[in-house]
């Protein structure tokens, strides 16, 4: 419902090039659509920052309706142009702080996973900026979610190799496999031909948001970064992916251990 109601107003608003083929709203519906946006986001922005006399959050519909459709509403932001992209940046970020963390998160989640060019991925640092100001913890929640993505795909091989060992006499527990992987000295497919092209995208990304965030710490625009201090507590599932069969796949996991800087005691 949520979501068809504002699929509805954006593309009326802001047609895309896929919109060619069918019938273009006349200009005067547009503007009306478009008016309406501006109205809705100001409303919304209103109701977001408001409290009630007990200093909780009022709870806004819309929003609420939303939250359960943000990988939809992801989806259609990365897909998007022109006055569409802020307006659902704002969408998002408003449903992220009127959900709560673990919405927030999963929204900074899903474009880290979904992002397809850095253009793209630029959707993560405005929706992080904006869902800072409101949950100001929000990027380690962001990085559990993002790491735990991670670890279901490292750990798909999982069923071959029980299946190996079992044939060989030997019966694999997940802790024995989680050993194997450190000090194996084979390299471990991840997934075959299902989970290593959708893994190096992702890598990838996280390898742009670091460069991203060591760029600033050079330039001294910050003393430190949150996202490269929670990379570094979870340098052991980088390290599952340098085991990879794909050459891709262990250079970018390489670079993001070279970036995030490997702790001396390790």
């Amino acid at each position: 419902g949520s979501f068809d109601i504002i699929s509805f107003i954006l593309c009326t608003a802001v047609p895309q090039d896929e919109q060619k083929g069918e019938q273009i709203p006349v200009e005067e519906v547009r503007d009306t659509c478009v008016e309406i946006m501006h109205i809705l986001l100001f409303e919304l922005q209103r109701g977001v920052l408001s409290r009630k006399g007990d200093g909780s959050a009022i709870e806004i519909p819309l929003l609420t309706g939303l939250a359960s459709q943000c990988d939809s509403m992801t989806t259609l932001l990365l897909h998007s142009q022109g006055h569409r992209v802020p307006w659902l940046q704002k969408l998002l970020t408003f449903t992220a702080i009127q959900a709560g963390e673990t919405c927030a998160a999963s929204i900074l989640a899903s474009v880290v996973f979904s992002a397809q060019t850095p253009g793209q991925l630029t959707a993560f640092y405005k929706l992080k900026q904006g869902i800072e100001l409101g949950i100001p913890t929000i990027i380690e929640t962001a990085l559990v979610h993002i790491f735990n993505k991670l670890e279901s795909l490292s750990f798909s091989c999982l069923p071959s190799l029980s299946s190996s060992n079992t044939s060989s006499g030997t019966t694999t527990t997940p802790q024995s496999v989680t050993t194997t992987h450190l000090s194996a000295t084979t390299s471990i497919p991840l997934s075959g031909t299902a989970s290593a092209p959708s893994l190096l995208p992702v890598l990838k990304n996280l390898e742009r948001i670091v460069n991203v965030e060591t760029l600033k710490i050079q330039r001294r625009a910050m003393s430190c970064s949150t996202i490269i201090e929670g990379i570094r507590q979870r340098l052991a599932t980088l390290c599952d992916f340098l085991l990879s069969s794909e050459p891709a796949v262990c250079m970018c996991a390489l670079r993001l251990l070279n970036m995030a800087g490997v702790p001396p005691d390790l």
